[in-house]
């Protein structure tokens, strides 16, 4: 999967033995940026949407990107929270983020104010960190899981 960040691509690696989600189909994808941009008037970024043709969804060593839509992920035998249910939830707290994933007390997510993806605290929703695209927060993310 050499098309994704090297160090997610790294966690990739590690994660197969438990077993990866299958790719989200093109006609999946391209509903679900229909749907994301009438909810929210926001186009998916296409790393985002890279990683989803890929493997729809991950769940594994703590970190939950979001899938197409909410589904129990055979390969990991967790639950996977949908794109829209999980924005649905956290835009009520944090109306100016679009939230990509979880990882234990963090969110990562795009800050429409600032125009930056940040990983921020779910509770209280203080920033840790911004990054400068959608691939340089999951490389960075992974790295630190990776540690």
């Amino acid at each position: 999967m050499s098309e994704l960040p090297a160090n997610f691509s790294a966690l990739l690696d590690e994660a197969r033995e438990n077993g990866l989600e299958p790719p989200c189909p093109p006609d999946r994808l391209q509903e679900l940026q229909d749907r994301v941009q009438q909810a929210f008037t926001y186009d998916l970024p296409p790393g985002y949407l890279k990683l989803l043709s890929l493997l729809n969804g991950f769940n594994d060593f703590g970190l939950m990107i979001f899938a197409d839509t909410s589904t129990y992920s055979e390969a990991s035998g967790n639950s996977i929270l949908g794109f829209l249910e999980a924005n649905e939830e956290y835009r009520q707290q944090f109306p100016q983020r679009i939230a990509f994933a979880q990882m234990g007390d963090d969110l990562l997510a795009y800050d429409l104010a600032s125009e930056s993806y940040i990983n921020q605290d779910r509770e209280p929703g203080g920033i840790n960190e911004r990054y400068t695209s959608f691939e340089e927060m999951l490389d960075v993310t992974a790295a630190m899981l990776l540690e």
